[in-house]
């Protein structure tokens, strides 16, 4: 049997705060639309990267975020759940996974 590349969509609420400015104008952006394969990365602002490391016939997904080649988080994210990542009080990134 020929394994299939599953693609997830990921939409981003809210992503990555700017330095500096009101709270409104710290979103750089939000309500977009993100597509990763198992296995992809995608490039953020600020230098950050999200990884999809890999996603399971149950609908769970292995997410990774890192910074200059550190991981900053790593986690499993279900269909509908949310991935959020926070430092020094701020959310640097926050989203919701739409589908599978």
């Amino acid at each position: 049997m020929a394994l299939r590349q599953k693609e997830v969509i990921l939409i981003i609420l809210l992503c990555f705060l700017s330095v500096g400015g009101s709270a409104r104008s710290d979103i750089l952006f939000n309500g977009t639309n993100m597509y990763l394969a198992t296995g992809e990365s995608s490039t953020l602002y600020q230098g950050y990267i999200l990884t999809l490391k890999s996603v399971s016939s149950d609908g769970s997904m292995w997410l990774q975020l890192t910074d200059n080649e550190t991981i900053v988080k790593s986690e499993i994210v279900y269909i509908y759940g949310s991935f959020v990542y926070n430092k020094t009080n701020k959310t640097i990134i926050s989203l919701n996974v739409d589908k599978v």
